[in-house]
């Protein structure tokens, strides 16, 4: 569990993200978002692919699961701030993404053991950069604003990606290198 033990708290250089994944029931579309708090600003983050196309790339039968979009939204949002310092902690609603990103569950499929491998990566270059990423499970469906946010991106056939103004905002803060 390592990939959480380095978490540092400080209100200046924290982004508090949530993340979630979407089969898009009846539209052979998959999908991710994230909703991104940074000094009291929301960011957005989606993105939409279709089921074949995830197929085709990994060489699997296999349909693409709403936990494996799960798992997508964490790849996605950390490739975005790789070369930061920053506190990062990640909410999620799937236990399953803190248990195969920490190693507790073990992936079978080929397609989840590359993007657990590609998130321990990222995890491990933010650590190096002196950031740190924590992995948090939320309730979904609760009532979490930011939880219910990242739902509603997940599903929706909309791409956004506000992550530019975001990281303009990063590069004039002194106390945030982006490497």
């Amino acid at each position: 569990m390592y990939y959480f033990s380095k978490f540092i708290f400080m209100v200046n250089e924290y982004l508090e993200i949530y993340t979630d994944g979407s089969d898009i029931k009846g539209t052979g579309k998959i999908g991710y978002g994230a909703y991104i708090k940074y000094n009291d600003r929301e960011y957005k983050m989606s993105g939409v692919s279709d089921q074949e196309d995830f197929k085709k790339f990994y060489k699997t039968s296999d349909n693409v699961s709403n936990p494996t979009m799960e798992l997508v939204a964490l790849l996605k949002v950390l490739m975005e701030f790789r070369n930061t310092n920053l506190n990062i902690e990640v909410f999620a609603d799937y236990v399953g993404v803190q248990k195969w990103i920490s190693g507790e569950w073990k992936a079978k499929k080929v397609y989840i053991i590359d993007i657990t491998r590609r998130v321990r990566n990222l995890i491990d270059k933010i650590n190096s950069n002196g950031g740190s990423v924590k992995l948090t499970w939320v309730k979904g469906h609760s009532g979490n604003v930011g939880n219910n946010e990242a739902d509603i991106l997940a599903k929706d056939r909309e791409v956004y990606n506000e992550i530019p103004l975001l990281i303009s905002e990063i590069k004039n803060n002194p106390k945030i290198s982006y490497f």
